[in-house]
């Protein structure tokens, strides 16, 4: 936990020294309001974790614990796999693909 606290102090202290505070609070904020936010979630893993401190329902806690994280890993589309092909730009963009499939037929047309 202290970990977690120096971070998002430093993170503070970043964001201040470059202007960007409000920028922050603006992105943050947005995360825990709307459709699909982050206290939906806390909110289910509260609940299905509060069943897991009676000792005879901690087997079916952790059970609907794993089944949610194996859910949010592979979620059609916009699943964990997906966003990550797409940060690191592993996807094949198909004009890249047009692109150079149009320059190779110039290339031989005019040769």
């Amino acid at each position: 936990m202290p970990l977690v606290l120096i971070f998002a102090g430093i993170l503070l202290i970043i964001s201040a020294a470059r202007g960007n505070a409000a920028q922050l609070w603006v992105l943050v904020g947005n995360d825990f309001v709307g459709k699909d936010n982050f206290l939906q979630w806390i909110l289910v893993f509260v609940m299905v974790g509060a069943i897991g401190f009676i000792p005879r329902l901690k087997p079916l806690s952790v059970a609907l614990l794993t089944l949610i994280l194996v859910s949010i890993f592979l979620r059609k589309g916009v699943g964990f796999f997906a966003n990550l092909d797409t940060a690191f730009g592993l996807t094949t963009n198909s004009t890249n693909s047009t692109n150079s499939t149009n320059s190779a037929t110039k290339g031989t047309t005019n040769g």
